[in-house]
């Protein structure tokens, strides 16, 4: 990681008085929010997932960054630690897990400040282009530590049909957006899956 403060963007980076290289980031998160408050959050429930997780399995983040997701879910994009590709490709810009009409998501990207100034612009641009109707963020941004002891940001958001969390890391000059959302009372049952995964967040050794 490169400097940590949020301090003023350099000009080459602005846009509008926002980072840009945080636009792909938001327009992520959007995304995701946009599709479970207009889609029906049944719809999961009534696909057969061929891929779904298996216990033990992790799943690349970045070619050096992995989490463990909960076993049960389905994987609806992603690639495994174990998964082998014909380009040599290790890790996809965007990871998506879904069951019972929650979304587990993340995307990757490069950035080199500080875990909250990247959740700051994140939401700050979600917020701008959802509307104050759309998206309401629900808590204070409080910190959180993973099991193997990287640091991060999370805050909840809420809408009137679902409520989630947006949380952001750093590795080494790439950041790294989750994105979780659903209806409430599934995500109150999933409470604990989510935690672990989220939890389970770590950069691997070089290889």
């Amino acid at each position: 990681m490169a400097h940590v403060g949020g301090g003023r963007v350099p000009v080459e980076h602005r846009f509008f008085g926002l980072d840009k290289r945080t636009l792909p980031y938001a327009l992520t998160a959007l995304a995701v929010f946009v599709l479970w408050t207009v889609a029906l959050p049944w719809i999961d429930g009534r696909i057969g997932w061929d891929d779904t997780v298996a216990a033990g399995e992790r799943i690349q983040l970045a070619d050096d960054v992995t989490f463990a997701p909960a076993s049960g879910w389905g994987l609806v994009s992603g690639l495994l630690t174990t998964d082998s590709t014909r380009s040599g490709q290790r890790s996809t810009q965007v990871v998506a897990l879904t069951n019972d009409g929650v979304q587990f998501s993340a995307q990757r990207g490069e950035w080199d400040g500080s875990p909250r100034a990247l959740l700051d612009q994140i939401e700050k641009i979600t917020t701008t282009e959802a509307g104050p109707d759309g998206f309401e963020l629900s808590s204070k941004a409080t910190t959180v530590q993973t099991a193997s002891g990287a640091t991060g940001v999370v805050q909840g958001f809420r809408s009137p049909r679902v409520e989630g969390l947006i949380a952001a890391f750093v590795f080494d000059g790439t950041g790294i957006e989750v994105q979780v959302v659903g209806p409430p009372d599934q995500l109150a049952k999933h409470t604990e899956e989510i935690g672990r995964m989220i939890s389970s967040i770590r950069q691997e050794d070089a290889r």
